[in-house]
């Protein structure tokens, strides 16, 4: 996480995350046995992976906006899938 990147805000934040999940070796034998029953026709699942960013922007003290813009790999481990996904949250402190 960075603070105090943007001259005169020095209390907004940007920060990023990015994490990686693999499928077990029996998950995917599963896959193969079950295809095409299970799930999307033609896909063992493999991983799933995402990148996040955010900016949390101080508005008034006690009051934050945040944006985050994510991307992600093979949701539901489908390659075909891949997803890119916004979001703005509105943070109040009391």
């Amino acid at each position: 996480m960075f603070a105090g990147l943007v001259p005169g805000r020095p209390d907004d934040k940007f920060s990023m995350s990015a994490t990686y999940s693999r499928f077990s070796n029996s998950v995917r034998a599963f896959d193969h046995d079950q295809i095409p029953f299970s799930g999307p026709p033609g896909v063992e699942r493999d991983f799933e992976a995402d990148q996040e960013l955010n900016y949390s922007a101080q508005i008034i003290v006690g009051w934050m906006v945040q944006s985050v813009l994510t991307y992600v790999w093979h949701p539901t481990a489908d390659p075909s899938r891949n997803a890119t996904v916004t979001s703005v949250r509105s943070i109040w402190l009391f």
